[in-house]
């Protein structure tokens, strides 16, 4: 009799503890998602960091990691987005949402080589539907490599229909605007080598009558002093002309570099995932 009150106590005991715990639980993750819903993103994380420690079963670990996750991404704070994910994927390497959305992350923070490298390592455990949204994924990351075999590679690897009619689309689009009407540093040092004419090959027609024109003008102002036996303003007027003429060749090229990558930028956009 003894030992079956002495039993009946720890249930008791053990019921109450337990009750408490699940009370802890309820309050803690209430809060959380309060603060979730209020935009307070970083307190938010912290209380849903609390329930992992203080309730570490499996599926706390894997719900609370996701919105953990997505406070990070409302929050504006990508590597921690993709640092949560992977610490999931470390839990459970074949969870797709986390391969998906890392790859995507990477992606659209501009990481290209990163992306293609996770989609490599997690590639070939997952689904061949699911492998086709990666396939996607890396097609882009390589166009904005300008590896564009490999894009085309990837593209002819995707199988579902809905993503193949994308593939095949953005393929066509691929292959219409290649290669890309590049300007030639090159072109616009030699053609710079006329005033202004650097400018006028990349379409900067009023800098290059405007160059033209004021090399000429202090061309020959440097030209009259000397002719005049005015050394000091010949001088002068000759280090004008001079930085005048290096300053146009230099912006020439200058502005070759930006529009050749304004080129890659247009071209790029037309892939959107």
């Amino acid at each position: 009799m003894r030992i079956i009150i002495i039993i009946i106590v720890i249930l008791f005991i053990f019921s109450i503890l337990n009750s408490s715990n699940i009370n802890e639980f309820v309050r803690i993750n209430q809060f959380a998602n309060e603060l979730m819903r209020a935009g307070d993103y970083q307190r938010a994380i912290t209380e849903y960091k609390k329930i992992i420690s203080y309730f570490p079963t499996d599926r706390n670990i894997l719900n609370k990691s996701f919105l953990i996750a997505r406070c990070y991404e409302l929050d504006e704070q990508y590597r921690e987005v993709i640092d949560t994910y992977e610490g999931i994927l470390e839990f459970d390497s074949k969870n797709w949402f986390s391969i998906y959305r890392t790859a995507r992350l990477y992606h659209q923070t501009s990481q290209y080589s990163e992306s293609n490298n996770h989609i490599k390592k997690y590639l070939p455990g997952i689904e061949s539907i699911q492998q086709d949204s990666l396939y996607l994924i890396s097609a882009y990351n390589y166009i904005n490599l300008h590896k564009y075999d490999l894009a085309r590679e990837n593209f002819g690897f995707i199988r579902n229909e809905e993503l193949r009619g994308k593939a095949v689309k953005d393929r066509e689009t691929m292959d219409y605007s290649l290669p890309l009407q590049y300007r030639s540093r090159d072109g616009a040092v030699i053609l710079g080598l006329i005033p202004g004419g650097g400018y006028f090959y990349t379409s900067q027609y009023e800098f290059g009558l405007i160059t033209f024109f004021l090399v000429g003008l202090l061309g020959y102002a440097t030209y009259d002093s000397f002719d005049q036996g005015n050394v000091g303003c010949g001088i002068i007027s000759g280090l004008l002309t001079g930085g005048v003429y290096i300053g146009s060749i230099y912006g020439a090229v200058k502005y070759v570099e930006s529009y050749n990558k304004q080129i890659e930028i247009s071209f790029t956009k037309k892939f959107k995932l």
